[in-house]
């Protein structure tokens, strides 16, 4: 009966050692005047999903048009990439799966991207889950559970905020609210 609670412990105590080591391996320190055209990672994120997104969901984009540089670095790209991919995943089972990338300004101070699909949806419980690490609604599928968690710090060190909202057979809204940079000379 002690064994596998000494098993347990064990590997209770190996995961804290590895959220640990991943935590000190993301870069939370705040960016100050950084200056990155949202458009851009947001094109080599959809370039780079695209073979996994085409046989789940019809993708597309609405780009406001001008808008100002934000706060951010090259890991908004891969922040990107994992919603998609999210967001692909969540399509799998939809017969006509439709995944909208949308960017906009709101007001003087921030860029929003709303990526939202009409996949399967999450349960209130599991949505609450969803950015705590390790945890995944794809096990055997190569699931980790760690990209949205590596998203959302990401965000967070930009100065932005990344939520969603989410219903079960009615699809999910990430959003990602950016910082305008005060570096761009348009602000």
């Amino acid at each position: 009966l002690l064994e596998p609670i000494d098993e347990a412990l064990q590997g209770t105590s190996r995961l804290r050692r590895i959220v640990s080591d991943l935590r000190a391996g993301i870069d939370e320190t705040p960016i100050k005047d950084a200056a990155v055209d949202v458009a851009a990672p947001i094109e080599s994120a959809l370039k780079m999903a695209a073979h996994a997104l085409k046989p789940h969901a019809h993708v597309t984009t609405e780009i406001e048009p001008n808008l100002p540089a934000v706060v951010a670095d090259a890991r908004l790209a891969q922040v990107f990439l994992n919603v998609l991919l999210n967001a692909g995943e969540a399509c799998t089972q939809h017969p006509d799966g439709h995944i909208a990338v949308a960017v906009r300004r709101r007001g003087q101070d921030h860029v929003v991207v709303a990526i939202t699909d009409n996949g399967r949806g999450m349960g209130e419980a599991t949505a609450r889950l969803a950015f705590e690490p390790f945890f995944t609604t794809r096990e055997g599928k190569g699931g980790t559970g760690l990209g949205l968690w590596i998203s959302r710090s990401s965000v967070e060190s930009f100065g932005g905020t990344l939520e969603l909202r989410s219903a079960l057979r009615a699809g999910t809204v990430v959003e990602i609210v950016l910082l305008i940079s005060s570096a761009d000379p348009a602000r």
